[in-house]
């Protein structure tokens, strides 16, 4: 993709999820893009992590036309959205570049001292989205919830590193991305949850995101019924 296309893009899922009124930031593989290759990489497959209402998000999206739903992961006990894998297509191709950009959303749920969230692990893509086993991963719940005092004094003193805190989440330019003239979101304490999924992330390997509190169920019922 051209910088145009970069930049038109982030414009509009940035002004898709700014429009569902719910807490959103960069998480796993793009957070991890932004602090240690700036910012490379993250405009071909980009994740996001979503606290509300998922219904209001996936409105949005619906209604812009522009995303196609690859699948989806939802409860198989009611309507809670886990997980939506969407694809956006730019329409134009340059030579061997794709013409297409894949988002993953994670709409994280809170237990007790953690944010939790699923997705299809076994690769099973149901097309109901009901997983026949759910593998919940969770980070402690202060990565994602400024305490109040902190959001009181960066409201104060408004920039912290070029940055505002913002519902929650830190507002600025995205490192190595600055010619989008955009703003994306990081969850509050992006630096630990960098630590919580990819131990000692400063160090270039291969691997997936991990976690240290895992809770696999065959139901949703049990996940929530767990103390």
């Amino acid at each position: 993709m051209t910088q145009d296309q970069h930049t038109n893009f982030l414009a509009t899922i940035i002004g898709l999820l700014d429009a569902s009124g719910e807490k959103w930031f960069l998480c796993f593989g793009s957070l991890l893009k932004t602090c240690r290759m700036q910012g490379v990489g993250i405009v071909d497959d980009l994740d996001i992590g979503i606290i509300g209402n998922p219904m209001n998000v996936l409105r949005q999206i619906d209604n812009c036309g522009l995303f196609v739903v690859k699948h989806f992961v939802k409860s198989d006990c009611g309507d809670d959205v886990y997980n939506v894998a969407l694809r956006y297509n730019n329409r134009v191709r340059r030579g061997n570049e794709p013409d297409f950009v894949d988002i993953d959303l994670f709409f994280w749920v809170k237990k007790g001292q953690f944010y939790y969230h699923t997705y299809d692990v076994l690769m099973e893509q149901a097309k109901d989205g009901v997983l026949s086993e759910y593998t919940f991963k969770g980070i402690p719940a202060d990565c994602f919830d400024a305490p109040k005092k902190d959001i009181e004094y960066y409201r104060a003193n408004r920039h912290y590193q070029g940055a505002m805190l913002e519902n929650g989440v830190w507002r600025g330019p995205i490192p190595g991305l600055e010619y989008t003239g955009l703003q994306m979101n990081r969850p509050y304490r992006y630096g630990a949850c960098l630590d919580w999924w990819y131990p000692d992330f400063a160090t270039v390997r291969t691997g997936v995101s991990e976690s240290q509190e895992i809770i696999k169920v065959k139901s949703c019922r049990e996940f929530y019924h767990q103390s």
